[in-house]
């Protein structure tokens, strides 16, 4: 006679098909995990690789400046003016000697560099001065040179460079590097500081950056509460005091 199937034989063969599906599970779950891990090990290695960029094309300029103002060239005589730029916003009286412009062999040498296109929040595109460096010399920064009684006074203004619109993870990477804040938390600015405004010669009244964890920083990144763009993310460096 024909041997019959055994009931304990069918639960079997159903109890390590279940296992085998918890096991699938399991290795899919640690094969996500481990995507994910990997993926954010690649954006924070990124962003401190465009950190770094952004440091020391700041620190070039600096260095550009430096030496022309050791050479006499006042703070509005420097020019920033170039046909790079698409625009005449930068041009002014002090631009017609050659010997004042920054990005000419004469002037200061330094080198034209647009800032890669990885740092930006590309959503904030229609924004005025997305995708550039922005020489302002609206604003001033707090216990940086001589704080003036009047807030915004363009007097006590610092000539700053600017990058607005930048994205969160870069910013992150930027005040972790100047040991502006480690805790991940992004200082805030005051309202109307000037993100966009183009130096010509002339610091105009503005506003005081003022946040605590950026008193005393001669660079560092913020969370913007201005128009344009209310809670984007800048990056400032200060190339002269005052």
């Amino acid at each position: 006679m024909p041997a019959r199937p055994r009931p304990a034989e069918k639960g079997s063969v159903l109890f390590y098909i279940f296992i085998a599906i918890i096991a699938l599970a399991a290795l899919v779950f640690a094969v996500s995990q481990s995507n994910r891990e990997g993926m954010s090990t690649v954006d924070r290695e990124r962003s401190e690789l465009l950190a770094t960029q952004i440091l020391d094309y700041t620190g070039m300029v600096r260095r550009s400046l430096q030496m022309m103002t050791i050479d006499g060239i006042a703070d509005t005589e420097l020019c920033f003016h170039t046909t790079r730029w698409g625009h005449n916003n930068y041009n002014h009286a002090g631009c017609a000697d050659t010997r004042h412009q920054v990005f000419t062999i004469d002037g200061g040498g330094a080198v034209w560099q647009d800032p890669s296109e990885d740092i930006f929040d590309s959503s904030l595109k229609a924004q005025p001065g997305y995708g550039k460096w922005v020489y302002s010399g609206a604003n001033a920064v707090a216990e940086v040179g001589s704080d003036c009684g009047v807030p915004g006074d363009a007097e006590c203004n610092e000539l700053l460079m600017v990058l607005p619109y930048i994205k969160r993870n870069v910013c992150l990477a930027l005040n972790k590097r100047l040991q502006v804040d480690t805790s991940g938390i992004v200082p805030q600015d005051n309202p109307n500081f000037d993100i966009v405004t183009e130096y010509n010669g002339q610091y105009a009244n503005g506003q005081v950056l003022d946040s605590v964890n950026l008193h005393g920083k001669r660079s560092g990144c913020f969370q913007t509460q201005t128009t344009p763009a209310n809670g984007s993310y800048a990056f400032f460096a200060v190339l002269i005091a005052r």
